[in-house]
């Protein structure tokens, strides 16, 4: 159940996904009813006003979910524009590294792996004025660090070898 189903996901029919982000439930009602062909629920009492879709709001949403599974996600995006719906597609998980607007502000950045060559991965998003940020590089191995750290915590060599040999710990 959803507080407003006009700030909602839903899926087209090919599969995509895309939300409303409709704050205006007034006049965003209408325009969506309009671009799902369903004029006559813009003034139909159980769905005219927001307290009256949030009373019902499951209904509303398996209602959007039908009509909204009838066309593809381009068929939609021209719709939603000509009758100023506010909605914006969500990328599938191996679009995201794709989206123009992630690249522009800077989500991603590559590092060179010593076996995978060149990768992207996300950017540390904290920016501290005076302090360079450090470039990503490979995580190590598994167990790469596990003696230096066992000794660090006052281990002794034998002792590390018999928690290896128990399966406790790799190094």
């Amino acid at each position: 159940t959803v507080l407003n189903p006009l700030v909602n996901q839903y899926q087209t029919r090919d599969g995509q996904r895309f939300i409303f982000c409709c704050l205006d439930p007034h006049h965003d009602w209408a325009r969506i009813c309009r671009a799902i062909g369903r004029t006559e629920l813009i003034d139909d009492p159980r769905y005219a006003t927001f307290a009256a879709r949030s009373e019902c709001n499951s209904e509303v949403v398996a209602l959007l979910d039908v009509a909204l599974a009838q066309k593809d996600m381009a068929e939609w995006a021209a719709i939603f524009r000509e009758q100023d719906v506010i909605w914006g597609p969500i990328p599938a998980m191996d679009g995201v590294a794709l989206d123009p607007q992630m690249k522009a502000n800077g989500v991603f950045t590559e590092f060179e792996h010593p076996e995978h060559g060149r990768l992207q991965t996300v950017n540390n998003p904290l920016n501290l004025q005076g302090v360079v940020k450090e470039k990503p590089q490979a995580s190590p191995d598994v167990g790469q660090h596990s003696r230096e750290v066992l000794r660090s915590l006052g281990y002794q060599d034998a002792e590390i070898d018999a928690l290896t040999e128990r399966g406790v710990t790799m190094s």
